[in-house]
C-alpha cells in the first residue's frame, strides 16, 4: 500500500470532528508560516530601503563635496597664499599689521595676488580705529607651524562695530586667532573699549604646488574692454565666458604659484576670434615664453605649455596666467577648465 492509500484510509477512519478539527490546524499552520514569511519580507524590505537611503545620503554628499571642491581648494590657495617658511619675524609682523589696520577700514581695500592689500589710503573711514600695536612676539608652535602674538587697544566703540571687527579677524585669510579679549565700559555710556590679544599661524611649509584645477570665477579676472560672467548648464560644467566689446578684448587671470620652479599648465579654451595666449610676471612677459595664437573656430581645445618660474620674494611669485588678447569685435572666449600642476619633465610645446 503507497504512502497516499495509507493517508486516505487513516482520514477515512477519521471522525466527522476530528476531521474539522485537522483542518482547523492546518488552516492555522498556514496562516502562520504566512505571517513568518510576510514579517521575514517585511524586514528585508525595510533593511533595503535602510540601504539604499543611506547610500543616497553618501552619493548625494560625494556630489556636494565635489561641487564645492573648487571652492575649497580656492579657498586653501587664498590661505597658503598668506604664508611662507622664508618670512623672518619681521616680516610676519609687518603683514599682520598690515592685515589688523587693513580689517579696522569701514570697507577694506582688497588684497592683490601675493596677500597685500591693493591699497593703503583709507576713504572710507574706520570701523575701530587701532591707534598703536605693541611690539609682538614669535611662539614656537608644533611641528611645521610658528605663531605669532601680538596685543594692541581699541578705543570705545559701539559694541556692533566691535564684533563686526572681531567677526573680519576671524575670517581672515592669515589665520588669526583671538586669544583674549577685555572689554571696558564707562557707566552711563553703551560704547565698548577692548584689549585684544591675537595670535597668528604661520605654515613653515606651506606645501609646493599640487595639481590643481583653478576655479574660474569673474570678479578675479582684470578685464580690459571685455566682460567676464559664467555661463551655467545643469549637468554640465561651469564656463567662464568673457565677451569682448568693439575692438576686442584682453583679459587677465593674477595668480600666486610656489617659485622658483616649473609647472604645466593644460587651458581648455574656445574662441570666436583671432587672438594670443601669453603669459606674464612683474607687468611684462615671462622669460623664456611666447605668445600662442588662439584657434578662432569657436571649437574647445586644449593649450598646454610649461612655466620656468624664476626665484621671487617669500617664494611665491604673482603672474598673470593667462593673458589673453583677442581683436575681433565681439569676439567671445569661452573657457571651462584651466589646470596647473608641477612639472614631471621637459619643456612642452604649446
Amino acid at each position: 500500500m503507497t504512502f497516499l492509500h495509507r493517508l486516505v484510509d487513516a482520514w477515512s477512519r477519521r471522525t466527522p470532528r476530528e476531521r474539522r478539527l485537522a483542518v482547523a490546524v492546518a488552516a492555522l499552520g498556514c496562516v502562520l508560516s504566512g505571517a513568518l514569511a510576510w514579517k521575514a519580507a517585511a524586514g528585508l524590505l525595510d533593511r533595503l530601503d535602510r540601504e539604499i537611503g543611506q547610500l543616497s545620503n553618501e552619493i548625494l554628499n560625494a556630489s556636494h563635496q565635489q561641487a564645492i571642491r573648487g571652492r575649497v581648494e580656492a579657498r586653501f590657495a587664498q590661505v597658503a597664499n598668506q604664508h611662507s617658511s622664508a618670512w623672518t619675524a619681521s616680516e610676519i609682523r609687518d603683514r599682520l599689521r598690515q592685515e589688523i589696520y587693513r580689517l579696522s577700514n569701514l570697507e577694506p581695500p582688497a588684497l592683490d595676488a601675493a596677500g597685500i592689500p591693493a591699497s593703503t589710503n583709507n576713504e572710507s573711514g574706520f570701523l575701530v580705529e587701532v591707534p598703536e600695536l605693541g611690539a609682538g612676539r614669535l611662539i614656537d608652535g608644533g611641528e611645521g607651524y610658528r605663531e605669532y602674538q601680538i596685543e594692541f587697544s581699541i578705543p570705545p566703540v559701539p559694541v556692533q562695530d566691535l564684533t563686526a571687527y572681531l567677526e573680519r579677524l576671524l575670517e581672515s585669510p592669515q589665520s588669526l586667532r583671538i586669544d583674549r579679549i577685555d572689554l571696558r565700559r564707562d557707566p552711563g555710556r553703551s560704547v565698548f573699549a577692548s584689549d585684544l590679544v591675537i595670535t597668528r599661524t604661520v605654515v613653515d611649509d606651506p606645501g609646493g604646488l599640487g595639481a590643481t584645477d583653478v576655479v574660474l570665477k569673474p570678479d578675479e579676472w582684470r578685464c580690459d574692454g571685455c566682460t567676464a560672467q559664467l555661463e551655467e548648464h545643469p549637468g554640465a560644467e561651469t564656463v567662464l565666458v568673457l565677451t569682448g566689446g568693439s575692438g576686442g578684448g584682453k583679459a587677465t587671470l593674477p595668480q600666486t604659484l610656489p617659485a622658483p620652479g616649473r609647472i604645466d599648465v593644460a587651458l581648455d579654451l574656445a574662441s570666436t576670434s583671432a587672438g594670443q595666449l601669453g603669459v606674464a610676471v612683474d607687468g611684462g612677459p615671462l622669460p623664456g615664453t611666447g605668445e600662442t595664437a588662439l584657434k578662432d573656430d569657436g571649437h574647445f581645445y586644449r593649450y598646454r605649455f610649461q612655466l620656468a618660474l624664476p626665484a621671487a620674494s617669500g617664494g611665491r611669485a604673482a603672474v598673470s596666467l593667462p593673458v589673453l588678447t583677442w581683436t575681433r569685435p565681439e569676439g567671445v572666449l569661452r573657457i571651462r577648465r584651466m589646470r596647473v600642476t608641477p612639472a614631471s619633465g621637459g619643456d612642452h610645446g604649446r
